[in-house]
């Protein structure tokens, strides 16, 4: 929530506060904002974080059974966006393990759609190498399995044969998302340590909806739900589906909400592939691959001047869509996390100096 002049904030401030703040801003490059007063987020002292637990230095301790209470310290300057691409976003894990591994400086926000709101999730709730083990565990879990056990377009199939309009129930990724929210203890937005924007598509509207407070289950619900895999998920009386369906990378949103600099997550670049699709699944997958991955390019060029943003994108080969399983899982993670330790080692902090987009060859 952006600082506002009027009523209703209130500045958390003491000695040691004032003093962290002011050498914070010298090394974040923002300056502080006052912390929102309501019922559902305090700002009061805690102890100072450990480097590399992500910008908020003064959480509290977590209540018994419970998250942190959100503090906030300056506007989304630095923001991550993470995409969507169903179990391509075991990729995304291990991006993600290796942009912590190497101490890449945190975001002060996130934005997540599809199951880069998932991952997104774990690591606004932890920003730190902490969060990047709790998503591993959950992509080893069985109700991970449950959800990218099968292709997604295969399961269509099988639905439109049956008549329905989804062919697997909510519960599996109901399952899925109850998992992730065990292993953060965290359920609403609000107890994020990271501000975190969860993007669905309002069927109704025919456009983007974006998700900031409250429960964080409806809204993952929501931006999870691939058409004809799952069924549309209502919220205030509105249907809502996947967020890819009208924003895929969303770019503008990060910067609509402040960002300077951002460091996006796609996942559906693809390479060339040495043989043309045979079969119907396979002939959508691509196409659909491509049309996102394209208009993703189309929005870092429309938007690049605006903010400095840098595109990582890992190429999973066609399998890693369908056929999930635990040797596999981890093969995608693992790969994608060595692509990501090479090429900083070889860039170092110089690959977000300017805008671009790095393509990381997945090997194995």
């Amino acid at each position: 929530m952006p600082p506002s002049s009027s009523g209703g904030f209130t500045t958390c401030l003491t000695t040691s506060t004032r003093r962290w703040r002011a050498s914070s801003s010298r090394r974040w490059g923002s300056r502080s904002t006052p912390c929102p007063k309501s019922r559902s987020a305090t700002c009061r002292p805690g102890k100072r974080a450990r480097d590399g637990d992500g910008v908020h230095a003064l959480l509290p301790d977590p209540p018994p059974g419970g998250g942190r209470e959100l503090t906030i310290f300056g506007p989304a300057r630095r923001t991550w966006v993470l995409g969507g691409g169903g179990a391509r976003g075991a990729a995304q894990v291990g991006v993600l393990q290796a942009l912590f591994e190497a101490g890449l400086e945190p975001p002060v926000a996130l934005v997540g759609v599809s199951v880069g709101a998932l991952n997104g999730s774990c690591i606004a709730a932890y920003p730190s190498q902490a969060g990047v083990m709790m998503l591993r565990e959950l992509w080893m879990s069985r109700q991970a399995l449950e959800v990218f056990h099968a292709h997604p377009l295969g399961v269509i199939l099988s639905g439109l044969r049956r008549g329905q309009m989804s062919a697997l129930p909510q519960d599996n990724v109901r399952r899925l998302v109850e998992r992730a929210q065990a292993l953060t203890g965290i359920t609403t937005f609000e107890q994020m340590r990271l501000p975190l924007a969860i993007v669905a598509t309002d069927l109704n509207a025919g456009k983007p909806a974006v998700f900031r407070a409250g429960l964080l289950t409806p809204a993952l619900l929501a931006s999870t739900a691939i058409p004809g895999v799952f069924p549309s998920v209502r919220i205030d009386g509105r249907e809502h589906m996947d967020g890819g369906i009208v924003d895929n990378t969303p770019l503008d949103i990060a910067i609509n909400d402040g960002a300077k600099e951002i460091l996006a997550i796609s996942l559906m670049a693809g390479g060339e592939n040495e043989q043309a699709p045979v079969t119907w699944p396979e002939l959508i997958a691509r196409t659909l691959q491509l049309s996102l991955h394209h208009q993703m390019l189309s929005d870092y060029e429309r938007l690049r001047e605006r903010a400095r943003i840098t595109v990582l994108c890992p190429i999973t080969a066609p399998t890693a869509t369908w056929e999930m399983k635990r040797d596999h899982i981890d093969s995608v993670v693992e790969s994608s996390r060595v692509a990501t330790a090479a090429m900083l080692a070889q860039k170092g902090s110089r690959f977000m100096r300017h805008s671009g987009i790095q393509y990381l060859e997945l090997r194995g």
